[in-house]
């Protein structure tokens, strides 16, 4: 009888284990990369205020203007405030784990990973949540993203933004939740190569991530409730993130026997020019 590998050659078959421990997919930040970044510096405290100054219309003057009495429209100044939120992370380890497990270092560096990763998802989901309460609707809520309503769109937002937009500018962004991909992609036109094509690039082939004069991203953070998804078609001056802190981390720290990881976050997220962004809704 011959020595077999799950008996009697048991006890000398090896195993080897990779020195570096691999981080799972996370979704970390895509919808909110793209609001503006608030430009306190430091931290803004409980609540970030945000003046705005409504645009002003010139008047004509007529032929017998004399320059005196003059018209015009005393606008309403707006003021829009952010609350300020607070976020942790947190992994505990058995100290005996720490002593006795040889790849500790690439453990706690991947959790350190995950840790990080796990902020940055949650600042990003509280940003995308606002989108459900933007005004410009677009979309029925139960068909999915077509050319028909991303040029729709596309017409609406150009006309609100003025120019914040111009064509080539590149700060146009659109980021629609991984269910309808397969959607734009099986829009001719932002596949074609012979539509996208330019002089740089003029045989581009595939899948690209600008059309239309837009950015397009995609990200399973984008808001979903009640069998609708909230796709979001925006300029970054629509809305704003700032930070308390940025993502940080704690020292380590030994609890009785326990080896502790924490990373903590002091951010806000809000709209702030409800006109400068569509919420294009398609079936969740």
């Amino acid at each position: 009888m011959p020595i077999r590998k799950g008996t009697e050659a048991l006890a000398l078959l090896e195993e080897t284990w990779e020195d570096e421990l691999i981080p799972a997919a996370t979704e970390e930040m895509r919808v909110v990369n793209n609001f503006r970044k608030s430009t306190v510096t430091g931290r803004f405290g409980d609540t970030l205020n945000i003046s705005k100054v409504a645009a002003i219309v010139a008047q004509t003057a007529s032929s017998s203007f004399t320059g005196l009495s003059l018209s015009g429209t005393e606008n309403t100044e707006e003021n829009v405030t952010v609350a300020a939120s607070f976020a942790y992370a947190k992994a505990y380890i058995a100290h005996n784990v720490t002593t006795d497990m040889v790849r500790i270092a690439s453990f706690r560096k991947g959790l350190r990973t995950q840790l990080a990763a796990a902020l940055a998802t949650k600042i990003d989901v509280d940003g995308a949540t606002l989108v459900a309460s933007v005004s410009g609707v677009k979309g029925s809520g139960v068909d999915h993203l077509t050319k028909s309503l991303l040029l729709d769109s596309l017409g609406t937002i150009v006309k609100n933004v003025r120019n914040l937009w111009r064509p080539g500018k590149k700060n146009l962004y659109l980021c629609f939740h991984p269910d309808e991909l397969e959607y734009v992609l099986n829009i001719p036109e932002i596949t074609a190569a012979n539509v996208r094509g330019d002089a740089s690039n003029p045989n581009v082939s595939g899948f690209v991530w600008d059309a239309w004069g837009m950015n397009l991203d995609e990200s399973g953070n984008v808001y979903q409730a009640s069998g609708v998804t909230h796709n979001l078609l925006h300029v970054p001056e629509s809305h704003v993130k700032a930070y308390n802190i940025e993502p940080t981390p704690l020292e380590p720290q030994m609890e009785e026997l326990q080896y502790r990881l924490i990373w903590y976050v002091g951010y806000g997220v809000g709209e702030v020019f409800d006109e400068y962004a569509l919420d294009l809704q398609t079936a969740g």
